[in-house]
């Protein structure tokens, strides 16, 4: 996706380290990614992810970045390495020491 937003900045005339490059995305982090997927689960009145239907797991795989902070952490570096320059996380229902957790993983590899 980043040539498809160079192409247009060579089309119009602009340089393209003038754009900042971001995602905006949904983040559930928890201690284990178990009770990842339990979180996600309970939200679709299942117990886990993995009972969710293969095309519900698909779409949310693609909207969501979830799991251990480790898991979280690799998924923001991918981001990260594939050219953005910053990240809008979305974290609805989340606990406070939760967010801490996500912003442990997320300051190193944006700031």
């Amino acid at each position: 996706l980043m040539g498809v937003v160079d192409g247009h900045c060579e089309r119009l005339g602009r340089d393209p380290s003038e754009i900042w490059r971001t995602r905006l995305g949904t983040v559930v982090v928890a201690p284990t990614m178990e009770a990842a997927k339990a979180g996600i689960g309970q939200r679709f009145g299942v117990d886990s992810f993995d009972d969710l239907p293969d095309d519900l797991q698909h779409q949310i795989r693609a909207a969501m970045t979830f799991g251990d902070p480790d898991t979280v952490g690799e998924e923001l570096q991918a981001f990260r390495d594939a050219g953005l320059d910053g990240i809008v996380l979305n974290m609805p229902g989340t606990p406070v020491e939760h967010i801490a957790a996500v912003a442990a993983v997320a300051l190193p590899i944006f700031s």
